[in-house]
């Protein structure tokens, strides 16, 4: 991994849930050049996902800023996976009335409906616990948002 000849001309790339596992021999310098962390998405990200999640499957949904404002907070802490299980909700919910017209208009009831019916798991203490990991484990803290930094320094002092 750390042969100089090879430099430009190979890419090593991995990833994991929990890199408390991680052999340390694999996470000192020279191994891999850089450490980013996958967090949960913000607002902006969640808005963003959800979209496409619509625009993927052929479903546009139209939502002014205050219902987006709802969902957002709604999704709080929830994962990509997550949002998409809340959008195939809404556009099941709309295929079961009837509407099959392309592009599938969702609109805000369907998606405020697919977020009560769609749950995600209750425990997140462990999601919490990993996303903590991995900013420890992030060398590349030029890329966190400034609340992951300052968060990723909490975590720094509570270790000392």
């Amino acid at each position: 991994m750390s042969d100089p000849e090879l430099e430009g001309e190979v890419i090593w790339i991995a990833a994991s849930n929990e890199p408390s596992l991680i052999d340390s021999a694999l996470k000192r310098a020279g191994r891999f050049d850089l450490t980013i962390p996958f967090l949960r998405p913000d607002g902006d990200a969640r808005r963003d996902i959800l979209s496409i999640q619509f625009q993927e499957r052929g479903a546009q949904i139209d939502l002014d800023e205050a219902q987006w404002e709802h969902v957002l907070s709604e999704t709080e802490g929830y994962t990509g996976a997550e949002l998409e299980g809340v959008a195939k909700g809404a556009i099941w919910n709309r295929l079961v009335d009837g509407v099959t017209d392309e592009p599938v208009d969702i609109p805000f009831e369907l998606v405020e409906r697919a977020l009560s019916e769609y749950q995600p798991p209750v425990n997140r203490e462990q999601y919490q616990q990993m996303e903590d990991e991995a900013l420890l484990e992030t060398t590349a803290v030029d890329i966190l948002s400034p609340a992951q930094r300052k968060r990723r320094e909490h975590l720094i002092e509570e270790l000392h």
